[in-house]
Order: structure tokens, then C-alpha cells, then sequence
């Protein structure tokens, strides 16, 4: 991602998400025909974690405490003034959410590392 002090989409780790592979029997047992963008890939078909984190209810310039998702991209969970707790907390969420509406456990790209003296 280009980091521009002036524009607080920027303030991420760009992708969160990484895009899931699944069986492509899973696309008509679990998704019935839904309009997620899909891309070959090897052991099945790559599903755009973008589509999955919009429509699982978290769509580009969501806000909640002090981090939202950037509203130019739907993979990036941006700080909007709060702490790594509310960003990882949003991760959290919208992971649950995406797995309870689709079925679908999303994999994080960022590696957290955490300070201690």
C-alpha cells in the first residue's frame, strides 16, 4: 500500500486477508449460486476475501471504535486513531462473521508481534 501521511486509509498493513482456496464442489453445496468472484488455483478455486468481508456486513469505509476498513479497499483493516486491540478486535469480528454467513475460516496475512521487555 502507498503511504500518504495525509490520508488515513494508509494506516494498515495493507491485506488482512489472504483469498481462500476451496473445493469447487463447494462453490454450489455452500455458496448456491452467489456471485463471489472466483479464480483458478491449485486443489480448487480461489474465492476473493474482499467480496467475502463486504457482504458478511463489512463493506469499504466501515467504522467501528478506533478501526474501520479502508474505503479503497475492502482487505485493508486501517487504524483510525485507536489501538492494535481495536484492530486485531475488528480481524476478529469480521472473521467470525465471515465464517458464520459463509462457512469460510478467512487467513490472516500480517504476522503480530508483540514487545516485551
Amino acid at each position: 500500500m502507498v503511504t500518504d501521511a495525509a490520508d488515513e486509509n494508509s494506516r494498515s498493513v495493507g491485506s488482512f486477508f489472504t483469498n481462500p482456496v476451496v473445493p469447487e464442489s463447494f462453490l454450489a453445496e455452500k455458496l448456491k449460486g452467489l456471485p463471489v468472484p472466483t479464480f483458478p488455483a491449485t486443489g480448487g478455486i480461489k474465492l476473493s476475501a474482499a467480496w467475502l468481508v463486504e457482504h458478511a456486513g463489512f463493506p469499504k469505509g466501515f467504522r467501528r471504535e478506533g478501526a474501520g476498513i479502508s474505503e479503497n479497499h475492502a482487505l485493508a483493516i486501517v487504524n483510525r486513531g485507536g489501538t492494535t486491540a481495536h484492530v486485531l478486535a475488528l480481524a476478529a469480528e469480521i472473521e467470525r462473521e465471515v465464517e458464520r454467513k459463509f462457512g469460510i475460516r478467512l487467513t490472516r496475512e500480517p504476522v503480530i508481534v508483540r514487545y516485551r521487555p
